[in-house]
């Protein structure tokens, strides 16, 4: 089990990546839309945290950060034994800087942060299939290619979410970006 700080989308932009969820249902063996997840951008993750503390240190850098604009622009893919297929996101300085800052209080809140998402190694991405064995690869790949890019949207709110290592993930708390100046 692990537990992660992600960003979320507008209505319009989530509306965007669940349209993709779902054309590649048909396709792929472990759906997006199957695992209990929004649409996000992951921030940190790590098996081991306060979550107390955690949970007070997010609201407190969420209060205090403004919502920002973020593009949706490129289609990757991970070619690791998850075999993730992602929309790259633009990587702006304000962006880097957003996760650098949370990504000191995560650290000092987590033991052994993932190292996909420690700085200097994150790749901003919104994941739409993983799982994916090299034979869904080219038809999965095939779908995403006809989205037309860039998705242009913003981020409002993260979240904090516990992974379990089988079944939905769950979400343990919501915090609106700006309301505290």
């Amino acid at each position: 089990m692990s537990y992660a700080t992600v960003l979320h989308f507008d209505p319009a932009t989530e509306d965007a990546v669940y349209a993709v969820w779902d054309a590649l249902a048909g396709v792929v063996d472990r759906p997006m839309g199957d695992i209990g997840v929004r649409p996000h951008v992951t921030l940190a993750d790590s098996d081991h945290v306060d979550l107390h503390a955690l949970e007070a240190a997010t609201a407190t850098f969420a209060a205090s950060t403004l919502p920002f604009r973020l593009t949706l622009s490129s289609v990757g893919l991970f070619s690791t034994a998850e075999g993730v297929l992602f929309f790259g996101v633009t990587v702006s300085r304000a962006l880097l800087e957003l996760h650098a800052e949370y990504s000191r209080i995560f650290s000092y809140h987590a033991r052994q942060p993932n190292a996909y998402y420690r700085l200097g190694a994150w790749v901003p991405h919104v994941t739409l299939a993983m799982g994916l064995p090299e034979a869904q690869v080219s038809e999965a790949l095939a779908i995403v290619r006809r989205v037309p890019l860039p998705i242009h949207g913003s981020v409002p709110e993260l979240s904090l979410v516990r992974v379990p290592d089988d079944g939905p993930v769950e979400t343990l708390g919501v915090f609106q970006l700006g309301r505290g100046g």
